[in-house]
């Protein structure tokens, strides 16, 4: 199967970073969810049955749950994210550079 375009190397490079900086904000939005759970589910621990090991198998279970919720918003943040490191780099200065360049031959 062919592409209608074929990506160069510079969409290669956008798609990687895009993707980097969005699996690290999806990550700490996942630990720190997981994290406020936990601690929440500590104040019921000792009550009756529930032991630790149990709040962590209820706060394992309910990862899945904040990763479908936390997606959407995860890639919004990681894409504005990548808008602002970008902004702090040379590399944008000669992408623009080279695509001016580009368009004035």
């Amino acid at each position: 199967m062919t592409l209608p375009w074929r990506p160069t190397r510079l969409d290669r490079y956008l798609a990687r970073e895009l993707l980097y900086s969005t699996a690290l904000v999806f990550t700490a939005l996942l630990f720190l969810f997981s994290f406020f759970d936990f601690i929440h589910e500590l104040n019921d621990v000792g009550k009756g049955n529930y032991a630790l090991w149990r709040a962590a198998i209820f706060v394992a279970l309910a990862i899945p749950g904040h990763a479908y919720e936390l997606f959407p918003i995860a890639a919004l943040i990681g894409a504005g994210y990548l808008a602002a490191a970008f902004g702090f780099t040379p590399l944008t200065t000669v992408l623009i550079a080279a695509a001016l360049l580009a368009l004035a031959v």
